[in-house]
Formats: C-alpha cells, structure tokens, sequence
C-alpha cells in the first residue's frame, strides 16, 4: 500500500487501494461521530487531506502538519488495523480542528482541557493523556480529545468522577455517537 497516494475525500472516506482498509476507516466515523456531525463533515469539509508516509525510526505512528497527516508506514503495517485507524482519527481529529470550520470541537477541546486542569495534579496532564510518563510533543491542553481514541487515558491519576464528567460533556457536545461499541470501550464502567 503507497500512503503517498492516498487521500481523504469530501465525503471523508480514505481511498488507499486496500478495500478493507477503507471500509474500516468508513465504519470506524460511524462508529466515533453521531449522525448529525458527520452530515456537517460531508457539507463543510472541503479540504482534500492527504496522507504521506514516512519510513523514519520513530515511535510515532502517525502526525499532524495543519490539514496533512504524515504516517509513519512500516509501524502502521504492523499495527492491528484497528488500532491503528485510532491513531489516523486521532489525527483527523487534529485536522478538523485545524481547518477552523468545526468550532465546535475546538470549544468540547477546551471545555475539557478545562476539567483536566482542574482534576489531574500539575505536571501529571502527559501521563493522564498518554497513560505513561511521556512527552506528547505537544500542549496537552490540544490534546484533550484526541487521546480519547488512542483509549490510553489514565483516570486514576484525576480526581474521581473525572471520568463521568468527560462523559456527560461529550454527550452534551452531540458530536460522538456514544452508543457505539468504539466509546463503549473507553466509558465501559460509567453508569449512565
């Protein structure tokens, strides 16, 4: 599979040559966005996105440069599927952002970096994010949604009902489809 040929089109279905690829990437928006965002992803989003590889040594799977996704290929060909279109959402999440046109996700970003800084001791954010002592590279105020989808977060270092709060405001957000089996997995224990 050539990365460098693959783009993301406006009804944001991933054209990478792989069928099953791209039928776990469809599956995979359904399955994280509710039905009403993803009718607004396909009306405003007008950006074609491309994805570009790169074979460099890195423990990276996958980042962002404005509205561009870079992959590294090797370690996501060896990665479950699954897991790795995580890691792409986690991205695509970074680029919807980025575009402007979905404020939306930026004010659920800082509503629930806001809920971070107020449950997680100072300097533990990284660690609460990633679920390991690790720099992401980046302000973790900006990553406040996207580690959700690498479903690596560490709740026992907040505060407890942290996690119910980030809960109820996604719900409240309208933006994920929270039914689905993919936030199932991340809110398993929260009685709603």
């Amino acid at each position: 599979m050539n990365f460098v040929d693959a783009i993301f089109t406006e009804e944001l279905r991933i054209s990478s040559g792989e069928s099953a690829l791209d039928l776990l990437f469809k599956n995979t928006l359904k399955e994280v966005f509710s039905s009403q965002f993803l009718k607004k992803l396909n009306r405003v989003f007008d950006t074609k996105l491309n994805l570009s590889s790169f074979k460099e040594r890195s423990n990276i799977m996958c980042y962002t440069k404005g509205t561009k996704i870079f992959i590294n290929e090797p370690m996501f060909l060896s990665t479950p599927k699954e897991k790795a279109i995580n890691y792409v959402m986690h991205e695509l999440t970074h680029v919807l952002i980025n575009t402007g046109k979905f404020p939306e996700l930026k004010t659920l970003e800082t509503t629930l970096a806001n809920v971070i800084s107020k449950a997680v001791k100072n300097g533990q954010e990284n660690e609460f994010l990633t679920g390991k002592k690790q720099d992401i590279h980046s302000n973790w105020r900006g990553e406040s949604i996207t580690y959700l989808f690498n479903n690596s977060i560490k709740w026992d270092l907040a505060m407890p009902g942290t996690k119910l709060a980030y809960y109820n405001i996604l719900n409240k957000s309208g933006i994920f489809n929270l039914s689905s089996s993919f936030w199932k997995k991340r809110f398993r224990d929260i009685d709603k």
